[in-house]
């Protein structure tokens, strides 16, 4: 009885793989951040953003003797950056009559900003059967004579999409052709499996649903699975209960760094109860790098109550921030207005806050602390109620400053008089100036004027080169006033420029349909004009946008508008859009910039596009001592075969020395990446990374001797390090793009000189 019991068991898993997957209770097609997904649906793989390898063990015990049942499990995942992502995977199945032998490779790639994905598996399926087992037949029968193994070979697919981070849906088939595994042929095909799937986040729990339809020549089968998991540990730890209809099961895991353990037990419901203890399996997978299981949010402790009176309009934020996965940003916002932004490009794992809110309104306020790294998000709101106070009389309030004279941005001489109005209603007690927020010893100061409750008076200071920062305090019993503004010493009394002007081009829409549409580029060669005519005063600005921007009407702006340009005058370039490469015959690569009637079809790049060439040759008939282009687009490194080496701009003003770049010609190239580094489109407020960071550059950030004059190679320098840093850190974690690496390419194409901007635009205030 026991040798026939032992026969029909075998028989059935021979006829179908439904008994081996119901054994696999804790694996679903849908949640990947199980790492066992491997085993089901090969779209789960995509996720991974470093190399998995996987162990996983499981004992049937059938309570016969000499008969338990054994399934094990080999997983590795290897990502390939841009490429996709590779695994392999084998299965052994061995019992006292059969193995079964699967070897798989999986290929799997996320698409659409990585919310779905879609993976391939191609499966070898080995069984082969002991024929001294077989007591029931006679050994020499020419069925078990003929062969006792058989080899087939099988094909599936599967998508995950994951609208959210919490929602993942998943579908996957498996063993598409149903190859024969028989040993006669045609008798036993391995049925094809449809598995559908779904898991959902709420808090600490994850229910589970999993809907598998088997079908062969033979019969189809469905049956599903129920799951509940229970997260514990800041999700290190997991606890799940599923339910299939033949059965129950109960599992948990626990992960240590890189390394996670898993034990699920099984017990049957149906008649093998009576015979079998259940089922046990273990599995043990490692991460090479952080381990990537259920996303964590930040994890915000305020350091203060989150309500409260306060009797001040300026409220001091006060917070610890923790995040395992590493925090991109920390937003607040005041009133459902955002108040900051802090962004963090190394992902730093713990941060404290500490920022003033101010003001605050009369009454209710609301102050929202927002955390957030590349998948989830913390909010902590704040209640306050502020009462302002009585408007102070006049007489308690402190001196009321303003600076009369100078006035003007920048001077040519190394003092100057400083006049200043004082408005007081109490005895002044005293009056400081300070320069670069050094208090200073005054050469005289002298009242020019006094009334009541006002007087006029005069200093005479002495001025460092470069910007200085002038603060002046008057003090009374109540308090003291301040007014402050900036004074640019330039000891270069010539101009450097007669004339200054530039040719902006910024192509969104394209004719071509094959020439994807841009997102950011008429924005923010808009935001360039804007910044050129504003800041520095350039006397013609030709604005090229989307239709305009043809090929005839680009090599006319650049060739036979700016002949006009004299011998002392500058010429700046900006390009926004597309660029792209071809190969010559000789000599490398060949860039050329697309304009809006280009191509690209590479049979038509000299007909529709402009070279590179071309515009390095129309640059040297141009009179003007100084040209910089400036180049946002893909594979604008082309115009540099050989880019300049990076050089820490000095700390100290030469005045002289800068003068003398100031009469030098020279032809200078800036651009957005290097010759084989595809360019960002957006993904720095509102710009693309180049030019948001470019446009930080030239409103002051890459003057680092603060001498109120910004040189190329002060913007090069600038604009290099800090788009390479804000590209990585747009791009990590993403599956496609996570590899990607922009940096920024300059260099000179002649002269020895050197663009110089120069900005008048200085606050008073």
């Amino acid at each position: 009885m026991k040798i026939l019991i032992s026969f029909i068991l075998i028989t059935i898993i021979i006829g179908s793989v439904l008994p081996i997957h119901a054994q696999d209770y804790s694996w679903h097609s849908s949640n990947f951040y199980e790492p066992q997904i491997i085993f089901v649906n090969p779209a789960g793989i995509s996720f991974r953003e470093s190399r998995q390898a996987l162990l996983s063990s499981q004992m049937l015990y059938t309570g016969l003797a000499n008969d338990n049942l054994y399934n094990h499990h080999l997983g590795y995942v290897e990502p390939l950056q841009s490429i996709g992502v590779f695994g392999l995977r084998g299965s052994f199945f061995t019992s006292h009559l059969l193995k079964n032998n699967t070897f798989s490779l999986l290929y799997s790639r996320s698409l659409i900003q990585s919310r779905l994905s879609f993976g391939i598996n191609v499966n070898l399926h080995h069984d082969s059967y002991d024929r001294s087992k077989f007591q029931l037949r006679d050994p020499n029968d020419p069925l078990l004579a003929k062969s006792t193994s058989t080899t087939a070979l099988s094909v599936g697919l599967g998508f995950i999409y994951a609208p959210s981070a919490d929602l993942n849906f998943g579908f996957s088939l498996d063993d598409l052709n149903q190859p024969d595994i028989s040993l006669e042929g045609n008798s036993a095909r391995k049925p094809l499996s449809a598995r559908f799937g779904l898991c959902y986040r709420i808090f600490n729990l994850v229910p589970e649903f999993d809907l598998t339809y088997l079908r062969n020549s033979q019969r189809s089968e469905t049956y599903y699975v129920l799951a509940l998991r229970q997260l514990w540990l800041d999700n290190a730890a997991n606890l799940s209960f599923q339910y299939q209809g033949n059965c129950l099961a109960i599992g948990t895991a626990y992960t240590i760094d890189r390394l996670r353990l898993d034990y699920h037990y099984t017990y049957p419901l149906s008649e093998l109860q009576e015979i079998s203890s259940g089922t046990h399996q273990f599995t043990l997978s490692f991460n090479f790098g952080h381990y990537q299981g259920y996303p964590t949010s930040p994890e915000i402790e305020l350091q203060h109550p989150k309500a409260a009176e306060v009797d001040s309009n300026c409220f001091n934020l006060q917070a610890h921030v923790k995040d395992k996965r590493g925090l991109q940003q920390i937003r607040i916002e005041l009133n459902a207005e955002n108040f900051t932004t802090f962004n963090y490009t190394q992902k730093d794992k713990i941060v404290k806050v500490n920022a003033p809110i101010f003001p605050l309104r009369d009454g209710a306020n609301r102050i929202k602390l927002i955390a957030s790294n590349d998948v989830k998000k913390s909010v902590k709101e704040i209640k306050l109620n502020y009462t302002a106070p009585e408007v102070t009389p006049s007489i308690v309030s402190p001196p009321k400053v303003e600076i009369l004279a100078p006035l003007k941005g920048e001077i040519h001489a190394s003092s100057l008089q400083l006049k200043v109005s004082v408005e007081f209603i109490l005895e002044l007690k005293d009056i400081k100036i300070k320069v670069n927020n050094r208090e200073i010893q005054l050469r005289g100061m002298r009242a020019l004027s006094k009334e009541r409750d006002k007087t006029n008076i005069e200093a005479d200071l002495e001025l460092e080169q470069g910007i200085n920062e002038i603060e002046v305090i008057a003090f009374n019993d109540r308090g003291s006033g301040s007014r402050k503004t900036s004074i640019l010493y330039n000891p270069i009394e010539i101009s450097l420029y007669n004339k200054l002007r530039a040719v902006v081009i910024g192509i969104d829409a394209y004719h071509d349909k094959n020439v994807k549409d841009l997102n950011y580029a008429v924005h923010d060669a808009r935001a360039i004009a804007k910044l050129l005519r504003d800041y520095f005063y350039f006397d013609h600005i030709i604005e090229l946008y989307n239709n305009d921007a043809t090929k005839n009407r680009i090599l006319s702006a650049l060739s036979t508008e700016l002949n006009d340009a004299k011998e002392n005058d500058g010429v700046f370039v900006f390009f926004a859009g597309h660029g792209c490469t071809g190969e010559g015959i000789e000599g490398g690569p060949l860039g050329f910039i697309v304009p809006v009637d280009g191509t690209f079809d590479e049979r038509e790049y000299f007909v529709k596009n402009i070279p590179m060439s071309i515009i390095k040759e129309i640059s040297q008939t141009i009179e003007a001592k100084h040209i910089y282009y400036v180049m946002d687009c893909c594979y604008g490194g082309l115009l540099l075969r050989s880019p300049g080496s990076p050089t820490q701009p000095s700390q100290k003003t030469y005045y002289e020395f800068l003068e003398s770049l100031a009469k030098w010609r020279v032809r200078q190239v800036l651009t957005a990446g290097g010759k084989d580094q595809p360019v960002l489109d957006g993904g720095l407020n509102q710009h693309s990374i180049f030019t948001g960071i470019l446009l930080r550059a030239l409103k002051g950030e890459a003057d680092f001797n603060q001498d109120g004059f910004i040189t190329a190679e002060e913007i090069n320098f600038f604009v290099r390090q800090w788009v390479y840093a804000n590209a990585k850190d747009v791009v990590r974690g993403h599956p496609v793009y996570k590899n990607i690496e922009q940096m920024p390419q300059y260099g000179k194409w002649s002269g020895e000189g050197e663009f110089i901007f120069s900005n008048m635009n200085y606050s008073q205030n």
